[in-house]
């Protein structure tokens, strides 16, 4: 998988940013988490939505923005994100290497009273060469979750990664068989003997006879 790097983002006018604001990004040789933080409503989704645009995570096409993401609502306060982006390559074609490194602007301008949103240089669907990975902690319950017990339908970042960290796992593959033989048994071991274990007996019974047959 290839790299990238967000070196620096400036953000004006879009919602709670008003005049123009320049975030610098440690340069390669910080390898640690970095963490947006500030007070409730100081402008912390703000900027990470910013980012997601200005990486090309989230997709900016001509009715991306509304005028709700103006600051104050105001139609003379038009949307400028400017992204400069280091990255290493993720192919070669007759050019020489490809890769998503560069500058970006996403603007919007007032066209016939309609927000109409740019920007300056398409990613081309580059940045799905590159795994970027961010937890926004205010939702941090759907974050984690996978709304299903296995891993048919995830919605987050956090579950994809978990996944991927599962099926790489070499030392808890060579568990799982064991993992699942002892869970049931132990729930054998539980149920052995009770109304419940009965009554799913029971079920089994009809479920594979007749659904219809009401006689369980």
């Amino acid at each position: 998988m290839s790299e990238i790097r967000l070196q620096k983002i400036k953000v004006k006018n879009y919602r709670s940013f008003k005049e123009e604001q320049t975030f610098d990004f440690p340069e390669n040789g910080y390898n640690k988490p970095i963490s947006i933080i500030g007070y409730n409503n100081s402008g912390k989704t703000n900027l990470m939505n910013a980012i997601l645009y200005g990486i090309g995570e989230k997709f900016v096409n001509a009715q991306t923005f509304e005028k709700t993401d103006l600051h104050n609502l105001d139609t003379d306060n038009q949307i400028e994100i400017k992204t400069r982006i280091d990255a290493t390559p993720y192919g070669q074609n007759q050019y020489g290497p490809q890769s998503i490194a560069g500058d970006y602007t996403i603007s919007t301008t007032l066209v016939d009273n309609e927000i109409k949103s740019s920007i300056s240089k398409s990613f081309f669907g580059a940045n799905k060469h590159y795994q970027i990975f961010y937890i926004n902690f205010h939702n941090i319950k759907e974050e984690i979750s996978t709304k299903k017990t296995s891993w048919g339908n995830l919605t987050s970042f956090l579950a994809k990664h978990i996944k991927h960290i599962v099926e790489n796992d070499a030392e808890m593959l060579a568990k799982k068989t064991a993992f699942k033989d002892n869970t049931k048994e132990a729930t054998n071991e539980v149920l052995n003997g009770s109304q419940l274990d009965g009554f799913i007996n029971k079920i089994k019974e009809n479920y594979s006879k007749n659904l219809r047959n009401n006689n369980c």
